[in-house]
């Protein structure tokens, strides 16, 4: 043991050594933890406009059809469900479009359908229509 300003040290060089690196290592951790969380939001890169001015998407003849398949079936975005968004009229997606809870499910979340993610071919069509203005046409 030995005496420096009035205190008594019985450690070793080794125990000291073992304290500093464990709370290096135990500040790293947490630095780390504190930091590394944050939360993702999954973006669904925008088609090109050429594919956009190629696809002469229109909601009846397009986004429809796809609605129709994915959307508006037995179970979920119908009359009678209780689940918001009653998508079997045109009014009804254009509420969840205006609110932007469409494209962020569609698209950026892709939680929706609850089945899986759409093909990208009708996820395209969904952004370029978006990106029109979402037309009744």
């Amino acid at each position: 043991m030995k005496w420096l300003l009035g205190f008594q040290f019985s450690a070793t060089f080794a125990s000291v050594k073992r304290t500093i690196v464990g709370g290096s290592l135990m500040i790293t951790v947490s630095l780390w933890w504190m930091f590394s969380c944050t939360k993702v939001k999954m973006e669904v890169p925008e088609p090109p406009m050429a594919l956009c001015d190629s696809l002469n998407v229109f909601y009846t003849d397009t986004i429809k059809r796809i609605i129709e398949v994915k959307c508006a079936i037995s179970g979920c975005h119908v009359t009678g469900t209780g689940i918001p968004g009653d998508f079997i009229s045109y009014n009804g997606v254009k509420e969840k479009v205006d609110n932007g809870t469409f494209e962020n499910k569609t698209l950026n979340i892709k939680d929706m359908p609850p089945a899986g993610p759409l093909p990208q071919d009708e996820l395209n069509k969904i952004q370029c229509w978006l990106d029109a203005g979402a037309a009744n046409n």
